[in-house]
């Protein structure tokens, strides 16, 4: 082949880099993780408060919620108590007018006998379209004392699916993920 060849197919190679590049980047991802010191979080009695929905996807909290009891379940960290129905008359508003404030952890503890309570909030959870449509969710949770409004661990995770060729990662599996990596590196 000769040099002037070679030379034309040089911007063709470089322009189908650049259009496969992304989708051959795989997963984007970040997260970071807080535990307070000296805290022991095996054997707590803990409720899960349903994730505020911070997203333009109606029911991600509810959601992302439903993917962090059964995650919980799974691995066993510690012991899920159920939230009686009725005891937040907005869990959304109460938490955003004071983070689980005094009054609110105290009717939480004697109703439900836990020690802590696990609030979140989910900021995205869609199907972004771009070269291909790829899921994304991104969430964040902590887990608070109910006696003293301590933080005892603190997490946040965000994803971009991977669409290489195609898609074949849900939003809620991709989700799940997520759930499962941070739940796995809890101090047992």
């Amino acid at each position: 082949m000769t040099r002037l060849r070679i030379l034309g197919r040089i911007p063709i190679m470089m322009l189908l880099l650049f259009l496969l590049l992304p989708e051959m980047s795989g997963c984007a991802s970040s997260g970071e993780e807080f535990v307070a010191p000296n805290t022991d979080l095996s054997g707590r009695k803990v409720v899960v408060l349903p994730f505020s929905n911070l997203t333009t996807t109606p029911d991600a909290g509810q959601a992302v919620t439903s993917i962090v009891l059964t995650a919980l379940r799974i691995r066993h960290p510690f012991v899920l108590l159920p939230l009686p129905n009725g005891t937040l008359s907005s869990p959304a508003k109460e938490r955003a007018d004071d983070f689980l404030s005094p009054d609110l952890r105290s009717r939480i503890r004697s109703l439900t006998g836990a020690d802590a309570a696990l609030v979140g909030t989910v900021t995205e959870y869609e199907y972004r379209a771009g070269g291909t449509t790829r899921p994304v969710a991104s969430f964040s949770w902590s887990l608070l004392s109910l006696r003293t409004g301590r933080t005892l661990w603190t997490a946040s995770a965000s994803r971009m699916g991977s669409c290489f060729w195609s898609c074949r990662k849900t939003l809620s599996a991709l989700s799940r993920d997520l759930v499962d990596e941070k739940i796995r590196e809890l101090p047992h």
